[in-house]
């Protein structure tokens, strides 16, 4: 079986770095974003917040190198490995947001030694990424990749976070364990 699985917020702890950078650029109140339970999604947001490639290209490649990883994920996805599951990064990093988006990813993921088959970048809809390279299950945060994946037949597991929180469309997983318990037993959506 073929597991996609996004980096941001997914793999790393990636938010509160973010927010720190957002409420500094747009000189806004990083607490007030977080109680929002603000998406990357509304970040993106032009009319909301202009300049987003300036911001995104003058952070980004100062914040994403440095973010940690989630506790269990590089033990996890090599378990997985070893189970016989092919390992896919699918994110959606672009020449918007980095200068080099594969190579900024391949680096972090080298740095931290995470395994995989196949580094994705670039894909904005992930559900016809995913139906068209043949993933089985996409695990993610974003409630907008998985309801893409779901509606081409992709599994899903949701990995849980502060906007996310109340979402109850979809399987949840909270720590790089439980993925590893639920795909271990075949749960997934």
């Amino acid at each position: 079986m073929r597991i996609g699985i996004d980096i941001d917020d997914t793999m790393t702890d990636s938010y509160d770095d973010i927010m720190s950078a957002y409420s500094k650029f747009y000189n806004l109140d990083k607490t007030q974003l977080i109680h929002n339970k603000t998406s990357y999604e509304e970040l993106c947001d032009k009319n909301k917040y202009p300049d987003y490639r300036k911001f995104a290209i003058g952070n980004f490649e100062s914040i994403i190198p440095n973010v940690k990883l989630k506790k269990d994920v590089k033990e996890v996805i090599d378990a997985l490995h070893k189970m016989g599951y092919t390992i896919e990064i699918v994110t959606a990093r672009t020449l918007t947001e980095y200068d080099d988006p594969w190579g900024i990813s391949y680096d972090y993921l080298k740095k931290n030694d995470i395994y995989y088959d196949k580094l994705n970048i670039g894909v904005y809809d992930k559900g016809i990424f995913c139906k068209e390279h043949n993933i089985d299950i996409l695990i993610d945060d974003s409630i907008k990749n998985l309801n893409n994946a779901k509606a081409h037949g992709i599994k899903t597991i949701l990995f849980g976070n502060i906007f996310n929180e109340d979402n109850q469309e979809f399987i949840r997983a909270n720590s790089w364990l439980e993925i590893l318990h639920m795909l271990s037993n075949n749960v997934t959506n």
